[in-house]
């Protein structure tokens, strides 16, 4: 999320380049954790469909936000693309936070 902010700071191509950089180099580790976390929490019986769903849900949720994004962008420039990037990515992080107490406790 903290990385989305500096999109609606950026001036120039450059900038934008090393921001994007920075802000896609997060997606690795949080794949990892969503893996890690499906895998702590999910009964090993149904690990392979708990892993369908999570990469359906990231490619359906890649797609929302392409098209939103591509929305914003042509009714309200790049601006308005890095915002809705930026709105999602708070809501994102909103859920999460909201959500880890939902948790169950990982087994070992």
């Amino acid at each position: 999320m903290l990385g989305t902010l500096l999109l609606l700071t950026v001036g120039s191509p450059v900038g934008l380049g090393l921001v994007v950089v920075l802000t896609g180099a997060m997606i690795p580790p949080l794949l990892v954790l969503c893996n890690v976390l499906t895998e702590l929490t999910v009964h090993h019986t149904v690990l392979t469909q708990a892993f369908s769903w999570l990469g359906s849900a990231s490619a359906a949720g890649s797609a929302a936000a392409a098209a939103g994004s591509g929305s914003a962008i042509d009714s309200l420039g790049a601006h308005g693309g890095f915002a809705i990037t930026t709105a999602s990515a708070t809501a994102m992080t909103l859920l999460s936070l909201a959500g880890l107490r939902l948790l169950p406790t990982p087994k070992r």
